[in-house]
């Protein structure tokens, strides 16, 4: 591929505040703000897709991550960014984490719970869960970046602080098995579930961004627009685009 772009700028993770046109703090540890950096002023098509490629998130750094680590399986591409001085390694990404506060996954011999990691069928990608108390029958669900909320019946063994409740998890809840709580199961009470699939929506990324004018536009400008509607790649049509507005972003790359 055609060297395209160059830098000026002595900042760490470049590639990382050019995807994020953020000078951080960013919630992944790995991830180092730089007070160097001064974001982009966005246009509203900027902004557009930004919004489409959940660029715009702040709380997580799931899309960052799955964007990162698809850029980095292209060595040709990221090699041309110039991003010498990085505070993470694509590797140490934990692609299919969870994280538990106020209880845990029961693991042993005779019982096991886990993430199931499904595949990801829809938009945004849901990566909290919430379980709450509502009396000692019924307990609440919730996925919150896709708002689905579900009452389901519990049977409750032990006592507090440390009961298990079992329950048959619904088929768009992606867990399987009892939790064992780390807290009085009490009216307030609540459990929070935060996962990492590592079944990313690629196609269903796509037609979110396919056909967007802005993208079409810095495609052309960087003489791309004919390798990325001629690929059937889901993966490489992705890196396309995130490539095309990483290096447009003059903050770091300027003109």
């Amino acid at each position: 591929m055609e060297k395209f772009w160059c830098s000026f700028l002595n900042v760490k993770n470049k590639l990382l505040h050019a995807l994020s046109n953020r000078a951080g703090p960013f919630p992944t540890e790995q991830f180092s703000q730089s007070p160097t950096f001064v974001p982009k002023t966005l246009t509203p098509g900027e902004s557009a897709l930004r919004h489409k490629l959940f660029l715009d998130v702040v709380d997580t750094d799931y899309y960052l991550r799955v964007y990162l680590a698809l850029l980095h399986s292209f060595p040709d591409v990221t090699i041309q960014f110039n991003d010498t001085v990085k505070t993470y390694q694509v590797e140490d990404f934990n692609a299919r984490g969870v994280d538990v506060s106020g209880g845990d996954l029961v693991s042993a011999p005779n019982i096991k719970s886990f993430f199931t990691d499904a595949p990801v069928t829809s938009l945004p990608v849901n990566l909290t869960y919430t379980i709450g108390y509502i009396d000692h029958n019924a307990l609440e669900l919730r996925a919150l970046e896709t708002g689905l909320i579900q009452k389901v019946s519990y049977h409750s063994a032990g006592i507090d602080p440390n009961k298990i409740l079992r329950f048959h998890w619904p088929r768009d809840f992606p867990f399987h098995g009892p939790l064992r709580l780390t807290q009085n199961w009490i009216p307030g009470a609540s459990i929070q579930i935060t996962v990492s699939p590592s079944n990313f929506p690629y196609r269903l990324l796509w037609k979110e961004i396919a056909g967007n004018m802005y993208l079409n536009k810095l495609l052309l400008d960087q003489n791309l627009f004919e390798a990325f509607n001629s690929t059937i790649d889901m993966q490489e049509k992705l890196m396309l685009a995130l490539t095309v507005l990483a290096s447009s972003n003059t903050s770091i790359f300027p003109a």
